[in-house]
């Protein structure tokens, strides 16, 4: 079984293939590695900005289009007079992303960082469980996450409709969202928070390079037992029919791995959501869509797949596979 990830996210994975009989195989296509330059300082600007929490309410038009016409610092009103003020997190890499510039530029975590602007009123929403975990784990608490799917059109679905204990701490007027994404994100997020009347200030917090990247987010070299295949061995083995099932974590994984895909004979494809799940019909082939983005809803996922092996083709011709904010 193939598992399209990092060494560093698939731990548990590869523990769970094997608690299941399967002989897992680590095919790590790509790595986040941070931003530098000026990605970098307007990404310490947004961190800077979030750790301040909500400025007072201001008149329309003082916030221009991704960027604030104000400086960051200054006073401060009570939450609930301030203008709100939303982190939103797509990504565990994002997470990652953010609280190593913290450590970098202030010496501490991201969650002793943001711990004023959250006491000012700053809420932070994740786009799913995987995300919402890695957040926590560095001590921010996750105020808004979707009802149903891990993903930008789950999270835009909860943002405007939200439901259950959501409902009491979800955005209740317009403000300003403060968004870092991977540089490769689709634009669905930021558009729709946009037409919900939101200000959306967006930054590319990581980029993903072959791995292993030059300066990855997290280093973590590969276990002493995990097999691991370079992307042209795992095509070659698709191709020849060596491999039963693949992991697909990001429609990046999809793209790199296509011409094994296709020449594939049948092999099980579970898809960590809609994203990667669109970018595999693109090729004509079908996968399982997990349910959960965690690694149990994964291998849920792929034991689907490989009880009741989808359709393999389809008519359509392949199609350009667009990037998503799914993307690792």
């Amino acid at each position: 079984m193939l598992v399209t990830r990092t060494p560093d996210r698939a731990a548990e994975l590869l523990e769970l293939l094997r608690e299941r009989g399967a002989e897992p195989v680590l095919v790590p296509v790509q790595e986040a590695q941070p931003v530098t330059g000026r990605q970098r300082q307007d990404l310490y600007e947004l961190l800077e900005a979030a750790a301040q929490g909500p400025r007072p309410a201001v008149p329309p038009g003082s916030w221009t289009e991704g960027r604030s016409s104000a400086p960051v610092t200054g006073s401060h009103g009570s939450p609930d007079r301030a203008e709100p003020l939303w982190l939103v997190v797509t990504s565990a890499n994002t997470v990652r992303a953010l609280h190593r510039l913290a450590l970098e530029t202030h010496g501490r975590g991201l969650g002793e960082l943001l711990e004023p602007g959250i006491e000012r009123g700053l809420r932070v929403a994740a786009v799913g469980p995987a995300t919402a975990a890695e957040l926590e784990s560095h001590a921010v608490p996750v105020h808004l996450q979707p009802h149903r799917t891990a993903s930008a059109a789950g999270l835009l679905e909860t943002w405007a409709r939200p439901e259950g204990p959501d409902a009491a701490l979800a955005p209740v007027r317009p403000g300003t969202v403060l968004l870092p994404q991977s540089a490769a994100a689709s634009p669905e997020l930021t558009r729709g928070l946009q037409e919900l009347g939101w200000q959306v200030r967006r930054r590319d917090a990581y980029r993903m390079a072959p791995w292993p990247a030059e300066d990855p987010l997290v280093a973590a070299p590969v276990g002493q037992h995990d097999p691991v295949r370079t992307v042209e061995q795992a095509r070659s083995e698709l191709a020849a029919g060596a491999i039963d099932g693949v992991i697909l974590t990001a429609p990046s994984t999809v793209r790199a791995l296509a011409d094994g895909l296709v020449r594939a004979p049948s092999p099980a494809l579970a898809a960590i959501g809609e994203p990667t799940h669109t970018a595999v019909v693109a090729l004509g082939l079908e996968a399982v869509v997990a349910e959960s983005t965690a690694p149990s809803g994964l291998i849920e996922a792929l034991e689907r797949a490989v009880a009741a092996p989808p359709g393999r083709r389809r008519p359509a011709p392949p199609q350009d596979i667009a990037p998503s904010a799914q993307e690792e």
